[in-house]
């Protein structure tokens, strides 16, 4: 079965917010990259001050100043 993957950003005052599902896992994480597993492949969030702050069931938010994201399809 395919999991939904689904993304919302909002502006914060550290930022931006963004709520991601369809997670399966967190790759690695620092202050200025995070990368995430879903079914598809991988998303990589990069920026400053990055923060991991939920990482429930399959729904990841990540909070700080973002400046790019990066889809990578497939398992490489």
């Amino acid at each position: 079965p395919c999991i939904g993957f689904h993304m919302e950003a909002e502006r914060v005052a550290r930022g931006m917010s963004l709520l991601i599902s369809g997670i399966i896992g967190v790759r690695d994480f620092s202050e200025c990259s995070i990368t995430l597993m879903s079914h598809g492949g991988r998303i990589i969030v990069s920026g400053k001050r990055l923060l991991l702050s939920v990482y429930e069931g399959n729904c990841v938010e990540i909070i700080g100043r973002v400046e790019g994201i990066e889809f990578r399809y497939g398992k490489d």
